[in-house]
Formats: C-alpha cells, sequence, structure tokens
C-alpha cells in the first residue's frame, strides 16, 4: 500500500512539473532542417534561419514535430 501510495505521489509531482515546462515552451515555434544527406537540425527559430542554413547544401525546412504536440 505505501509502495502504491508513494507512486501515485510521484506520478502527480511528475507530471504537473512536465505540464509547467511544456506550457511556458508553447510559445516557442522550433523549425527543423532536414538535409539531404540525411541529417537533421530542430535549432531554428525562424523560418528564415532555417532556409538559409538549407540553402546552397540541400534539404527541406519544417515546423517541429514537438512543436505539434504542445
Amino acid at each position: 500500500m505505501r509502495l502504491l501510495l508513494t507512486s501515485a505521489v510521484l506520478a502527480f509531482v511528475v507530471s504537473g512539473a512536465t505540464g509547467q515546462v511544456a506550457s511556458a515552451q508553447s510559445s516557442v515555434t522550433h523549425y527543423c532542417a532536414y538535409y539531404n544527406d540525411g541529417s537533421i537540425n530542430c535549432n531554428f527559430h525562424s523560418f528564415s534561419e532555417c532556409d538559409a542554413a538549407v540553402s546552397g547544401v540541400g534539404g527541406v525546412c519544417r515546423i517541429s514535430a514537438l512543436d505539434g504536440r504542445r
């Protein structure tokens, strides 16, 4: 019983902390550069930054898949 109660409290605390982090980051959109060589970089804060990175080397830019889940 004690283990069940401890697990429930821990799950509640973790879910609360995760919700705060996700909501704090929800206003930030990241763009991913998918390069023709198969590499991916999702650290761009604007489409133009991403587009400049793939320009000349080949690839496409898309909104990060993680941004759609927030």
